[in-house]
């Protein structure tokens, strides 16, 4: 802040708007405000800003701190018109204001209007049956600023050398119905459109759509006060102006375009840290890179999970996420989840949920399953379903949004239960039909009990809302999925019971009886999928999907299931969507065939993968892999040499080790001592080579967390020596479609680039991009991010071929970070390479 009280807006690489007119509307307080001291930062000496507003005093005020300001001292002059927007004779006033600055002194005229009223927000639409008062709202908040802007465009007529930009400040409400919003909502809606058209009639004019966020000003004080809006966290009126002072100076928006504070909400930067470049496993570390336990078999992403796991652990099967529909290029969403549909100019989104490629059968001793009604390729969508509830887990409340589940700092909290948390107010409205009951409970009982509660209550208030059978869809009643209760262990009935009596003290006046509500329980505990967040390597929280809990589980499976996070962020409302599962083919399937997936890890034996599976879902694996042991005997496999194998006891005393080992690098691992864990990985290593084959389980468990510490710590030559050795043995061993694969190949790929070993980068991130484009799709943010490393790589090894001194110059200046000036003649000769391409 200067001492003037006027802040500064620092914008890397800023220059200014030029000797400017600039007219701003509701200029006195707010928002309006705080435009006209950032803007006067950014115009040069002899601008003019020309203020409109109905508080004279405030105007008055507004213009003494101005002149006072760095500006005002540099030659900055200020005007203030006191008027009704809403009158004719207010616009006129503003206009002749304009007309008697001399335009050949002026580069730039600028338009703000930001003049508006909130309306009536406790009242609902049917209730509006003044036309007077109607007429009266849209006379200030539409009218006015259509005829302001065409009064002011006609005064200053295109020309050369003169720009001119107008800028409506809209809102998230122009895009999206606010219950009680009507009078609000209509006129942001009608002033983006008129708007929209302004910049298809004149092709010179750079036209904006600024929508600042929820603000801290006193129409938000009024709107809360009576509004049926949920609220959420508010931003300072000096935030969200920063950023539309960045948009302004950049020039690089569509005209007309619609541009949300939260849209903005990203630092840009020329070279963002790799995997390998964060820490693997701190515990408050980005989750970009958190080593799986690979000390524990069971289920991740892919599969239901066990209620009462490990909340917040990496999960070892977890997927990346995706952002099934892209705000880019209008796509429907996979799997006849949606369809765009075009009419006109609009885009209705038909949410329907398609089932047509698969029907539920009798697949004997396992009970109902699904089959495919039709042949499938390798990669097809087979179907697409939404969460019919979820929750996040208790220890990540905070850190992961309740609607979409990316986890990201500064969420928002419900002002409420102040337990929810959001990225924004898009996502807690697009939740608020999920979370109201909720939020009621959770202030009534003073706390948030437990997920499987949350959950549990969640489920059964979807149930008495909209009955078990929410769509045409939907193959099963929830209540009619397996709960197993009669099974569970005595420490587990011991869990259930606690959990009872929480939800009963959490929902005191429920409909439903102590064993029905003890049956939603097990189904949950049975059925649950875990979520992962937005990176895909860690859980955060738990979801129930009916149709998908109708696949049965093979070892080595047809299918493989990834997380949708659903979109809430594009600014056309009409894409928004809700998270969901993608069940998409890994192979050839053929009509008639039964769907399955892995509902553990492939990578343990089969005994302990049985195991695992009567202890989580009470049944017995006879899959063709378990009952013949496919591949167990490479993955305890002992290293032979010219015929002979080490003896049974030294096999086992390595193995005895390497589990000691593990859990001594866990450990280390958690506590942050990453040399130290590098340090027991070579000395395990090194007493394994001799003994362990190369796909020896516990060998690549140690290759795999050596390869990432080491990524970490910017050892990359021996880093990609072992993680070149995992994928060899992984390839052995997984399905050559396999997730995991294709993962571990691509961390492979990317730290042999930053090794400088170009050519084996390029060919491993070619080879992890053919797999994901099966098991993700090619629309997955995933696969995408693949596709620009395939690019680059390919790019890198042309410059190598051609001169292998330059690209290892460009290498070293990037990982180095050297100032621009040391690495100039790099960059020179890149873009003489680049030239003669």
């Amino acid at each position: 802040m200067q001492a003037n009280g006027i802040s500064n807006v620092i914008i890397p690489d800023a220059k200014d708007l030029g000797r400017a007119l600039c007219i701003i509307t509701g200029a006195s307080k707010g928002f309006g405000r705080t435009i006209a001291k950032e803007i006067s930062l950014l115009l040069k000496p002899r601008s003019v800003l020309v203020l409109a507003a109905r508080s004279d005093e405030k105007l008055r005020e507004l213009q003494e701190n101005l002149a006072s300001s760095d500006a005002g001292r540099a030659g900055l002059v200020t005007r203030c018109v006191v008027v009704d927007l809403g009158m004719k004779e207010g616009v006129e006033s503003v206009i002749r204001a304009a007309k008697e600055i001399s335009s050949e002194d002026i580069e730039h005229l600028i338009v703000i209007n930001n003049a508006a009223s909130l309306g009536d927000v406790s009242r609902y639409a049917q209730s509006f049956t003044n036309m007077a008062e109607v007429d009266s709202y849209l006379s200030l908040n539409v009218s006015s600023a259509l005829s302001l802007t065409a009064g002011l465009l006609q005064v200053f007529p295109r020309r050369q050398g003169l720009r001119r930009s107008v800028v409506n400040v809209s809102s998230l409400c122009a895009l999206q119905p606010l219950p009680s919003w009507v009078l609000y909502c209509t006129g942001k809606a009608a002033r983006d459109m008129m708007f929209r058209v302004l910049a298809e009639e004149e092709p010179d004019l750079r036209v904006l759509n600024y929508s600042p966020g929820p603000l801290d000003t006193d129409m938000q004080v009024e709107a809360r006060d009576c509004t049926a809006d949920p609220g959420g966290q508010l931003l300072t009126c000096e935030d969200s102006c920063a950023k539309l002072m960045k948009v302004l100076l950049e020039d690089e928006y569509p005209s007309g375009a619609h541009l949300d504070f939260y849209d903005l909400n990203r630092e840009k930067c020329l070279i963002r840290p790799l995997p390998s470049q964060l820490p693997p496993t701190s515990p408050d570390r980005d989750i970009q890179t958190q080593l799986p336990d690979k000390n524990t078999p069971g289920p991740g992403l892919n599969q239901p999970q066990r209620r009462g796991g490990h909340p917040g652990r990496p999960t070892p099967t977890a997927p990346p996420h995706t952002q099934m529909v892209q705000s880019q290029e209008g796509q429907s969403i996979f799997g006849g989840w949606g369809r765009a549909e075009e009419k006109g100019s609009l885009v209705h989104l038909v949410m329907t949920l398609d089932m047509d490629n698969v029907e539920v059968f009798d697949a004997g001793e396992k009970g109902r399953g699904l089959r495919t009604t039709k042949d499938l390729c390798p990669g097809e969508v087979v179907f697409a379903e939404p969460s019919f509830a979820a929750v996040v887990f208790d220890s990540l409340s905070q850190q992961v949004c309740h609607s979409c589940f990316r986890r990201q700092a500064n969420l928002h909290r419900c002002a409420q239960c102040k337990f929810a948390h959001y990225c924004d107010r898009t996502c807690q409205t697009a939740c608020w039909d999920e979370h109201k009951q909720e939020c009621a409970a959770i202030k009534k009982y003073e706390k948030a009990p437990n997920e499987n509660v949350r959950l549990t209550a969640r489920v059964l208030w979807r149930i008495q809302k909209d009955t078990g059978i929410v769509s045409d869809g939907q193959l099963t009643s929830v209540d009619q999925l397996e709960d197993h209760v009669a099974d569970m262990l005595a420490e587990d009935f011991k869990e259930l019971k606690i959990d009872m009596q929480n939800f009963l003290d959490y929902c005191p006046k429920t409909r439903h009886g102590k064993e029905y509500i003890s049956h939603i329980f097990g189904i949950i505990k049975c059925n649950g999928f875990t979520l992962s967040d937005q990176r895909g390597l860690q859980a955060v929280g738990v979801g129930l999907f009916p149709n998908l809990c109708l696949v049965n589980h093979d070892c080595w499976p047809n299918c493989t299931v990834i997380l949708n996070h659903g979109n809430q962020s594009t600014l056309n409302a009409a894409y928004h969507s809700k998270r969901r599962i993608e069940l998409r083919a890994l192979s050839k399937i053929s009509e008639n065939e039964e769907l399955t997936v892995g509902y553990v890890d492939f990578l343990n034996v089969s005994t302990d993968r049985q195991r695992a599976l009567k202890h989580q879902y009470h049944f017995d694996c006879t899959c063709k892999s378990c009952s013949e042991h496919l591949k167990d005997d490479l993955k305890m496999a002992a290293k032979e040499i010219d015929g002979n194998k080490p003896s049974d006891q030294l096999v086992k005393e390595v193995q005895e080790f390497s589990l000691e080992c593990l859990a001594k690098v866990e450990a280390a691992r958690t506590a942050g001592d990453f040399h130290e864990v590098v340090k027991l990985c070579c000395e395990c290593l090194h007493k394994q080579e001799p003994v362990f084959g190369k796909t020896h389980l516990y060998h690549l468990r140690m290759l795999s967390t050596a390869s990432e510490v080491l990524s970490y710590l910017q050892f990359f030559s021996e880093a990609a020596e072992y993680a070149g050795r995992l994928v060899e043995g992984y390839m052995k061993l997984y399905h050559p479609n396999n997730a995991h694969l294709g993962m571990a190949i691509m961390r492979a790929g990317v730290t042999h680039w930053h090794a400088g070993l170009i050519k084996v980068g390029h060919e491993m991130i070619c080879k992890a991009y053919a797999i994901l484009m099966v098991t993700h799709g090619p629309n997955h943010p995933i696969t995408k991010d693949l596709e620009s490393m395939r690019m680059q790589t390919e790019m890198e090894l042309r410059m190598f071929k051609q001169n292998e001194h330059v690209y290892h110059s460009m290498r070293e200046a990037a990982l180095q970070n050297k100032p621009m000036a040391e690495a100039s003649s790099v960059e020179d000769n890149i873009k003489a390479l680049s030239h003669k391409q």
